[in-house]
């Protein structure tokens, strides 16, 4: 391998042995949480009403359990070690202040639009409080609470629809109940008064912010690669290899990273690439993403190197910064009757590459993976849209709302066709394994709705804001 980083794995310790209970194929996309440093569980994104997946360190209880979902989850672990018997895990049901609290925790890791982090935060703090988990809480406030000013500041020049404003307002008086440090609780109850004097946002740029959810079709950026003789292409980033919103995001199907190469694709060619992909969040990206090319009929990596900030031209327009990387490898040799296939991609240094999916199966799977994403993340657009409009007494659902659930039914219906495809391919267990994912798909996206299965999973704070147009400061 060449141009490659040394990964230094620090001081060795030996990760204790785990027993591990799973549903099943996850529809959508696991999100997890520790529970305790011996317990994690996790719930699917779809239904974050049960759980997906159980992982304790052998021996230890699994009490803390029963704070999520209630008596009996001792007697379902239990029952599953003895006899294999997981009926009754299967049938535990989270709390709604718990469901609440994964469904922050699926907007935090998985969705990849813009969102306010600030207001995120804010969430995460009054989904701790439902969970009667204070001191979190306040440890979460003290740490964003520099950043709800703007976020307030645009509320109080009405540039907030009010039902997101009356919903920070709520979440701001709660959570400054429980704060125990003095200048903290003493910042909060300034944003609330400076909240209590806000201005109304115009009902005609309501109406523009709703439609421009549709309307506002992201175009791809152009990122400064060329020359004679340089082929281009496009690759899509695994969503499961770098964290949510570190790069742009436009949609499921449009490739974050541009590549331009040139060279000799047979054996033994020296190829040159560089390639290029613009980072939403600079800060998080700086010394952090890695470009990598990679064989993907064999399933082997052929170049690492990190990326980095390119030269900025105030004259672009750009808000976002472009990142850049140049990849050396020689063209490999083919290991089996298919000729290699190359594929360029991105990881997070804290994810590592062996998080990638690089191999046929794995690139494909990482494709659908993004419809999924995107679907649940449309979804709960339309979602957030709906509520706003509900709390703002509007006579009619926004016409936006149905052109969203008809998209999010979209990008599901095209994942099953992939899985489908997928699974021809495949030996007859692993296919009927995604099979039966491609259904648990098609149900999850017939049960789509304007509303939200329960109260808990109804849009966050964040969502709303986000949902009227306000990109985060």
């Amino acid at each position: 391998m060449q141009n490659s980083p040394v990964f230094d794995p620090g001081l060795f310790t030996p990760t204790p042995a785990r027993q591990s209970w799973r549903r099943g194929s996850v529809t959508v996309v696991e999100v997890s949480m520790e529970l305790s440093p011996q317990v994690r569980m996790g719930v699917d994104v779809a239904d974050p009403t049960v759980l997906s997946s159980v992982s304790v360190v052998e021996g230890a209880s699994v009490q803390v359990l029963e704070a999520v979902t209630g008596a009996g989850s001792v007697d379902a672990w239990e029952q599953w070690l003895r006899s294999g018997d997981d009926t009754s895990l299967r049938a535990l049901k989270l709390s709604g202040p718990w469901v609440r609290r994964m469904v922050v925790e699926a907007v935090r890791v998985h969705r990849r639009l813009p969102v306010d982090d600030a207001v995120l935060c804010l969430d995460e703090a009054v989904a701790e409080i439902g969970i009667d988990n204070s001191s979190a809480a306040a440890r979460v406030i003290a740490w964003c609470v520099d950043g709800l000013d703007a976020v307030v500041d645009t509320a109080h020049a009405g540039g907030l629809p009010e039902p997101a404003a009356v919903r920070i307002e709520q979440a701001l008086r709660s959570v400054a109940d429980v704060v125990t440090g003095a200048q903290t609780r003493t910042r909060l109850h300034a944003l609330v008064e400076q909240l209590e004097e806000r201005e109304s946002i115009d009902e005609i740029e309501l109406d523009a912010a709703l439609m421009r959810l549709i309307a506002d079709h992201r175009q791809a950026s152009h990122m400064g690669l060329g020359g004679g003789g340089v082929r281009h292409s496009s690759y899509l980033v695994d969503p499961a290899a770098v964290p949510a919103r570190i790069l742009r995001w436009t949609d499921a199907e449009t490739g974050e990273i541009k590549v331009a190469f040139s060279g000799d694709l047979e054996v033994g060619g020296r190829i040159d690439a560089r390639l290029a992909t613009m980072a939403a969040d600079p800060d998080r990206a700086e010394e952090s993403l890695y470009a990598y090319a990679a064989d993907a009929t064999a399933g082997r990596i052929l170049s690492v190197t990190r990326l980095e900030p390119a030269p900025t031209d105030p004259t672009d327009g750009e808000e976002d910064q472009r990142f850049e990387a140049s990849l050396q490898f020689d063209f490999p040799a083919p290991t089996g009757p298919a000729q290699p296939q190359i594929v360029y991609g991105i990881f997070h240094v804290d994810t590592g590459p062996g998080r990638c999916r690089i191999d046929d199966t794995g690139v494909q799977l990482a494709e659908i993976d993004r419809l999924l994403i995107d679907c649940w993340t449309t979804h709960r657009v339309a979602l957030a849209t709906v509520e706003s409009a509900r709390l703002s007494n509007r006579p009619e659902e926004p016409g936006a709302v149905s052109s969203l659930l008809e998209r999010a039914r979209t990008a599901a219906r095209l994942a099953t066709e992939k899985l489908g495809i997928l699974a021809d391919s495949e030996s007859d267990d692993e296919a009927d394994e995604l099979y039966t994912r491609a259904e648990a798909i098609d149900a999850y996206s017939a049960g789509l709705s304007a509303s939200p299965a329960t109260a808990e999973q109804g849009p966050l704070i964040c969502e709303m804001v986000a949902a009227a147009g306000k990109e985060p400061a």
